[in-house]
């Protein structure tokens, strides 16, 4: 009686993993068509604390406690804040668009008395709301030698940030290459994944050899702070480039034929969006059209100060999208993290994204920052610059699109 009871209940067992392993592959791979525009809202131009939005980077977290944004400020400044999220507006234009309110001041991140920043630190890249808590992944922008390992901070009471409530530093395993946005992998996926969250970073800042050449995916753990620092944290490559094997071989688009990653292309942040088999990632690109060059001139006489394309318009928001069967296939080690590549890419079309005051050139506002709210199923991105109806103090905009499975 035992033994067929024994038998029984491990038959069911493996139809119960056979059926969970087949309801993961009948998950549907995702395109742009299911990121739908759901509106946009503005930022004020007044500083609260230590900065204010005028230039910012604008990277940002979502805070479902509030139903908040936490955003990087001045980009020389360096400071975080909370700002509301108003209704959302459909308008193309940007008078009729709601007001974010300011809920915390911005607070310096790089100033706590609790921190040491032997490595000069000096940039956020990426941060997530974890329960109380808010995660902050930093690079230093210049880093000549590629040679740091510190990457992270943690504001212990992110309903109050205060330099008090920061430590760090902290080292993700993959360095830089992984010192970038933040996300929550879906439950359907992280017994798989074995962990909690992605990590990922590409090329968007100087020196190549230090970074992924191509939007990169870690899987992290939910850290443990209360060791405190220094504390390193393990992750999982699961996608992720370099200059030997980069996501596309020709880096300045000679050939004319490289539509898929160059010298300027950017990815600011990257999901996988709950119950698909895609991992989204939205950033910027140029020179696809016209080519590239190193501080050449430009098709309007401009001269730039490093690579560019050689039309000054020939720049737009990007988006690329991989399968999580090919990141499975990696952490299983059938595949090479290099090797993946994504099943759709492209110009991702965003209102707001280019505008011209006067008789200046036609301005391109990127994708600088974005996070992701698992309950209501909105992306929201930030857009650098795109807000000049006040002279002299570009402000981002965010945009919101409902992720609709069909």
């Amino acid at each position: 009686m035992r033994v067929t009871l024994f038998f029984f209940t491990s038959l069911f067992c493996l139809f119960a993993v056979q059926a969970k392993q087949q309801k993961i592959i009948d998950l549907p791979l995702i395109h742009l068509e299911n990121f739908q525009y759901s509106g946009a809202f503005r930022f004020p131009a007044d500083s609260y604390g230590d900065s204010s939005l005028v230039y910012a980077e604008s990277k940002i977290a979502y805070n479902p406690s509030n139903n908040s944004l936490f955003i990087m400020g001045k980009t020389k400044q360096q400071a975080i804040a909370e700002f509301s999220i108003p209704k959302l507006n459909l308008s193309k234009n940007l008078a009729p668009l709601e007001t974010a309110t300011a809920l915390q001041n911005f607070t310096f991140v790089f100033k706590s008395p609790h921190i040491k920043n032997p490595q000069k630190i000096n940039r956020v890249t990426g941060m997530i709301a974890l329960d109380d808590e808010l995660f902050v992944n930093a690079i230093k922008y210049y880093d000549a030698r590629a040679k740091n390992t510190h990457t992270s901070l943690v504001i212990s009471n992110s309903s109050k940030i205060d330099p008090k409530n920061i430590s760090g530093f902290y080292s993700l395993q993959g360095a830089s290459h992984a010192a970038g946005w933040v996300s929550v992998i879906p439950k359907e996926w992280r017994s798989k994944l074995q962990g909690d969250f992605i990590t990922g970073n590409a090329s968007n800042t100087p020196i190549a050899a230090r970074h992924s050449i191509g939007p990169s995916a870690f899987v992290i753990t939910k850290p443990d702070f209360t060791e405190g620092p220094p504390q390193a944290i393990a992750t999982t490559p699961i996608i992720d480039f370099n200059l030997k094997h980069k996501l596309a071989d020709d880096f300045y688009n000679e050939a004319g034929k490289n539509k898929l990653w160059n010298v300027v292309s950017r990815a600011e942040y990257g999901f996988i969006v709950p119950n698909t088999k895609t991992y989204a990632v939205f950033g910027s690109s140029g020179g696809h059209h016209s080519k590239l060059g190193y501080k050449i001139q430009q098709k309007d006489g401009r001269r730039c100060p490093g690579p560019c394309a050689f039309d000054p318009l020939d720049y737009y928001n990007y988006y690329w999208l991989f399968n999580v069967e090919d990141m499975l296939a990696v952490f299983a080690g059938k595949k090479l993290a290099y090797q993946v590549r994504p099943y759709q890419y492209g110009k991702f079309k965003i209102p707001f994204d280019t505008s011209q005051t006067g008789d200046k050139p036609q301005e391109f506002h990127r994708i600088s920052g974005g996070s992701f709210d698992a309950n209501s199923s909105i992306l929201y991105l930030t857009l650098k610059k795109a807000d000049n109806s006040v002279k002299n103090q570009p402000l981002p905009i965010a945009v919101a699109y409902q992720v609709a499975l069909k």
